[in-house]
């Protein structure tokens, strides 16, 4: 198990063979997204997942090529009562994170599904707001936008 979870590349061409590659090809289908592989993983618990961009590890090590998706995606299904760890997003147009000029930070809320460039640095910060508190190593030189979670777990649009 990866990532305190488990981690799968989902070959579309065959069909969904569990109830969690039925719903990437629901999302997928629904989103006319036609890509023959989507690798999908999980976690059991809310830990910390560094920045990084989602690429073909195989490609960059045989060919010492980086490859991206064209999109990556998170849906939340069953957060439990202290799952507060957001998707940061940071927008940095693919070339990769010097200084942080925009930061999209996407509370977990049951039932979203959030897309994004495949080519964009993310993480799941714990604490949720490591990146931005300097006495957790962040900066507060950033500029920010959020969709804030309410009291009844349901979030902004």
């Amino acid at each position: 198990a990866a990532l305190g979870g488990g981690h799968v590349l989902f070959d579309r061409h065959r069909g969904p063979r569990t109830a969690q590659e039925q719903i990437v090809e629901h999302c997928l289908s629904k989103l006319d997204d036609h890509e023959r592989y989507a690798e999908y993983w999980w976690r059991d618990e809310w830990m910390n997942l560094d920045a990084h961009r989602d690429a073909d590890e195989v490609l960059a090590r045989s060919e010492h090529t980086l490859r991206f998706p064209r999109f990556g995606h998170v849906l939340y299904l069953d957060l439990g009562l202290q799952a507060r760890g957001p998707t940061v997003i940071f927008d940095d147009g693919g070339q990769g994170v010097k200084k942080m000029e925009q930061v999209l930070v996407i509370p977990a809320c049951t039932g979203r599904l959030l897309r994004f460039k495949g080519d964009r640095f993310h993480a799941v910060p714990r604490p949720t707001l490591a990146y931005l508190d300097p006495s957790q190593g962040g900066s507060n030189d950033v500029l920010w936008t959020r969709k804030r979670k309410k009291g009844d777990g349901s979030c902004d649009e």
